[in-house]
């Protein structure tokens, strides 16, 4: 067990931090930012997991090749908990990510086989990480044993039973993030006020972090003990907790007053009066006079624009077809459109 008081002091400075970049990357919005941001995250993940390590491994010298491999397991870990959320930087990550129009309609037709296969293959990576989760602490122990023989030694320190309690540990914090949430935007839809809804934004922004960070932490043999019975902590965690506050409440995206509300008309139609995404359609709803009329545009192989909800159309004898490798003339000659 660690015994280093220092470390809930250093896992809410954590949780302060990474608040302060995902401030600054949400006003800037920035590639190369983020690229930036994400490296402090990872020397910051990395130092906490070495300084919560059992009493006994923090202690010891790193030398170059524990250092490289402290930080590639960091940068593994962090791949593998982006789908639980990454302390808020999985948005961004997304976000960054380069999406052509092909791709896009590419991902959106083949998505179930797309999910199922990710799911798959990420369910399969953190069960043999988990498997393996002793390989940090081996490989920064005093012995200078190679990557290979960690690896071996951690598959055959590791059992069953511990892989089943390593999976309940991530359920049980996938459930109390969901219910910390859950509980918190309960209370804000039963008492409207600006004030409370920055407070609890505050809250999920420092207790979450904290219950993700505790958890990973845990699958290292770290047992963290927050004493609460001090006082400097309650006084740090409630500072910091005030840091968060104040820094959500000062991103541009809060606090805007809420648009009026505006009808828009889906895809030519009211209340299914008629065939979505035709003309007839919009000559028999224009006399409603409705601001807006929403339509499904997709844009076929020579460049030209058509109005089709699908990413893909069905031509007879044939499996469906994607309108952005067909041509105009193509798409004219298929019975269904």
């Amino acid at each position: 067990m660690n015994s280093d008081r220092r470390v809930p002091f250093l896992i809410i400075l954590f949780v302060c931090i990474m608040t302060m970049l995902k401030w600054i990357q949400n006003g800037l919005h920035s590639s190369w930012l983020l690229m930036i941001l994400l490296l402090i995250f990872v020397g910051m993940l990395g130092s906490v997991i070495f300084i919560s390590l059992p009493r006994g491994f923090n202690q010891l010298k790193l030398t170059s090749k524990k250092l490289i491999g402290l930080y590639l397991a960091v940068i593994w870990l962090a791949i593998l908990w982006l789908p639980l959320g990454l302390f808020g930087f999985t948005n961004f990550i997304k976000a960054a990510i380069p999406v052509s129009g092909a791709m896009f309609t590419w991902i959106t037709v083949n998505r179930q086989v797309i999910v199922i296969s990710l799911m798959i293959l990420y369910l399969l990576a953190l069960g043999l990480t988990l498997r393996i989760r002793k390989f940090l602490v081996l490989l920064l122990s005093g012995d200078e044993a190679g990557f290979i023989r960690t690896l071996k030694l951690a598959w055959r320190d590791g059992s069953f039973g511990d892989l089943v309690r390593s999976w309940l540990a991530i359920l049980e914090m996938v459930v109390a993030v969901f219910a910390i949430i859950t509980g918190i935007t309960a209370f804000n839809h039963l008492i409207s006020n600006q004030t409370i809804w920055f407070i609890s934004k505050g809250l999920i922004n420092f207790v979450v972090p904290i219950v993700e960070l505790k958890t990973m932490l845990r699958l290292f043999s770290s047992s963290i003990h927050f004493d609460w019975k001090s006082g400097r902590l309650w006084v740090f965690g409630g500072v910091s907790l005030l840091l968060t506050t104040v820094i959500g409440a000062a991103n541009v995206n809060n606090g805007r007053p809420p648009r009026p509300q505006t009808i828009i008309v889906h895809r030519g139609v009211i209340d299914h009066n008629g065939t979505g995404n035709t003309i007839a359609a919009l000559k028999k709803n224009s006399r409603f006079h409705f601001p807006y009329v929403e339509m499904d545009i997709q844009e076929t192989k020579d460049h030209h624009f058509i109005c089709a909800h699908d990413d893909t159309v069905s031509i007879p004898h044939k499996r469906p077809q994607e309108i952005n490798t067909l041509s105009l003339k193509t798409v004219k000659k298929i019975p269904s459109c």
